[in-house]
């Protein structure tokens, strides 16, 4: 019976293990009036990224072509029209 509870528990671990880091970042400068989000294409053809940062009391979504074998390219800077996005809550990234 202890069996069944294992396996998918261990299961669970290497599909964990296996998820790819996420490859963007979405940064608040320092004084609060901008948005910066990056990303990374390590792949060998150009792809169309779409990030999206969730703040507490906003979201931003930006998309750009980003070359093969681009590291930290910026998507976009969005200003913030002093608003006060809150703690960044999560994201995603679609590329294609």
């Amino acid at each position: 019976m202890k069996m069944l509870f294992l396996l998918p528990a261990a299961t669970l671990a290497l599909l964990a293990a296996a998820a790819p880091a996420a490859a963007y970042t979405c940064t608040v400068s320092a004084h609060g009036d901008t948005v910066t989000i990056k990303t990374d294409n390590l792949g060998t053809v150009p792809k169309t990224c779409t990030v999206t940062c969730r703040f507490a009391y906003a979201s931003i979504s930006c998309t750009q072509n980003i070359p093969a074998g681009a590291r930290g390219r910026t998507v976009c800077v969005r200003p913030t029209r002093g608003k006060n996005l809150g703690a960044l809550q999560g994201g995603q990234e679609i590329c294609r």
